[in-house]
């Protein structure tokens, strides 16, 4: 809750600021401001992913699902999430993992770890920095290996780490953070049968070794749609690349030319977060809201939409109530 309430009390006064003075501040003064509350909406979103996933740990049951899953994929999704924090510090990521690697383990808990431990590194690896992911092919399990040129960790630090900081820790460009995510990562980790080590030089930066177990299932390189190893390179270079999120821009043209005109339903009490997702959909598709379950099947009844978003938690009738009425309604 602490370290929730810097960001929070930021995204509210920056927003106030920002509708109180628009019409008073120039284009870059507002894109100042934009940029300050982008940074503290992704610190908030940071903190409570790692919230929701520390509150998997403290059940009695740590529940695992493990599958076969392609490490490579998984952490080439991850480096592309992270592209934004890495174009602001002007890192240099590299990713060379085997295509053909796979592990046997629970999709959202290996996921959790390696983005939190990239995260870490970015935070700790100063402007112009690099980061290294590789993977190494061991008897009966593979190593994923994260390596950053960043500020490193003495003995006594590493010791410490994942316990939970009475005081946040602070990265090379302010971020802050409280030792949460790599509890979560040891503890994930250690519920996939598997092993995290961490070697760290003071001024020279750090290594992080996950081991996880091997999946019996082989893929070959055809099906990887590679031979052998494949490098990618995020490396930030000549302006910041513009990051679209409006679903314009991610959908190919020929998908916007079929899907031009299809109606979605959102339902969502929450204004905000239907207002959000008319900015993002609105330019290919036909948008319509209700703000209820109740509200959702009149609205469903009248504009027959292709798709419907429901929120799951709503007053007068709520999202699961409204799902088992609309799938019995013929119409």
């Amino acid at each position: 809750a602490h370290d929730l309430k810097n960001p929070i009390s930021a995204l509210s006064g920056l927003a106030e600021l920002l509708k109180n003075r628009l019409n008073q501040l120039g284009p870059s003064e507002i894109s100042s401001y934009v940029y300050d509350i982008s940074r503290s909406s992704n610190s908030v979103n940071s903190l409570v992913m790692n919230l929701l996933d520390w509150a998997r740990t403290q059940s009695k049951e740590l529940h695992c699902q493990p599958a076969d899953l392609n490490l490579h994929e998984l952490v080439v999704k991850n480096v592309y999430l992270a592209q934004i924090q890495l174009t602001n510090k002007n890192i240099d990521c590299r990713v060379d993992v085997d295509s053909g690697h796979m592990i046997h383990a629970d999709y959202q808990m290996i996921n959790t770890v390696i983005r939190n431990i990239l995260g870490n590194s970015i935070k700790f690896t100063p402007v112009a920095g690099e980061i290294e992911i590789t993977s190494v092919e061991a008897e009966d399990h593979f190593d994923i290996i994260i390596k950053d040129s960043g500020i490193g960790m003495s003995a006594q630090q590493i010791e410490q780490l994942g316990q939970i900081q009475a005081q946040a820790s602070v990265g090379t460009a302010g971020e802050t953070g409280t030792g949460l995510g790599l509890q979560i990562c040891k503890d994930f980790i250690k519920a996939n049968q598997g092993n995290l080590s961490i070697e760290s030089i003071p001024g020279k930066g750090s290594m992080f070794i996950i081991a996880l177990p091997k999946s019996s299932k082989k893929i070959s390189e055809q099906e990887a749609g590679l031979s052998g190893q494949e490098k990618i390179v995020v490396a930030p270079t000549g302006p910041d690349p513009i990051i679209h999120t409006d679903i314009e821009y991610i959908l190919p043209q020929g998908q916007r030319q079929v899907l031009k005109g299809k109606r979605i339903l959102n339902v969502d009490d929450n204004s905000q977060i239907r207002n959000y997702l008319k900015l993002l959909l609105s330019g290919v598709f036909e948008i319509f809201e209700a703000q209820d379950g109740l509200d959702g099947i009149k609205t469903a009844t009248e504009c027959q939409p292709d798709l419907i978003i429901s929120d799951l938690i709503m007053p007068v009738m709520n999202g699961l109530e409204f799902c088992h009425k609309i799938k019995a309604n013929i119409l």
